[in-house]
């Protein structure tokens, strides 16, 4: 399996694998899929909490979020990225049960 770096809020990086989800997501989220080896299926997106900050420089702020939060829980589409209302801090990172989780 490819093993890639991906660029995460304030220049930390994460291990990305080439893999797949086990269903079809919706043609807006595929793109911003990927598997974390830290945190399994994910879609990059920026939470809702960070958005004011994060509108000059919105690659930025993208943070791998669980697929089955975002599919859950629901997003919105802002400049042509994924947004979603997840709880943020900046010491821990994003707050998400456990039951999110797919590894």
């Amino acid at each position: 399996m490819e093993c890639l770096l991906k660029n995460t809020k304030k220049g930390k990086k994460t291990k990305m694998i080439n893999k797949h989800y086990k269903t079809k997501l919706p043609d807006e989220l595929e793109k911003y899929y990927s598997y974390e080896v830290d945190c399994g299926h994910s879609i990059w997106a920026i939470p809702q909490c960070l958005l004011n900050e994060a509108e000059d420089c919105m690659d930025e702020y993208m943070l791998p979020v669980p697929v089955k939060y975002i599919l859950e829980k629901g997003y919105k589409i802002h400049k042509n990225h994924i947004i979603c209302d997840v709880i943020y801090d900046e010491i821990v990172g994003l707050k998400i049960k456990s039951e999110y989780f797919e590894m």
